[in-house]
């Protein structure tokens, strides 16, 4: 089922991903550094709101908090932070 937001999300996905790498590589300064880290946790609050949201429309009520600490594990595995298992 594709509800509008699969693709926004996966989006999201590549741009934290990529500004994860900037701030990695590029990054020379503590205010560089803080711009990147503000964008990421901007970035993520938005990708837990849209995982949300995809749940709500999908008709799940489920456990909210199992659905943004799968999003918040997925994300940390995105950037490297941590193996599939969520170690």
């Amino acid at each position: 089922m594709s509800d509008g937001l699969t693709d926004e999300i996966a989006l999201l996905r590549v741009i934290i991903r990529r500004v994860f790498e900037y701030a990695d590589t590029d990054a020379q300064s503590l205010d560089t550094w803080s711009q990147a880290l503000n964008t990421l946790g901007a970035a993520s609050t938005r990708l837990a709101g849209l995982l949300r949201t995809q749940q709500l429309i999908a008709g799940d009520n489920g456990d909210v908090i199992s659905v943004l600490s799968q999003a918040i594990g997925e994300v940390a595995h995105d950037l490297g932070l941590s193996d599939p298992a969520g170690n």
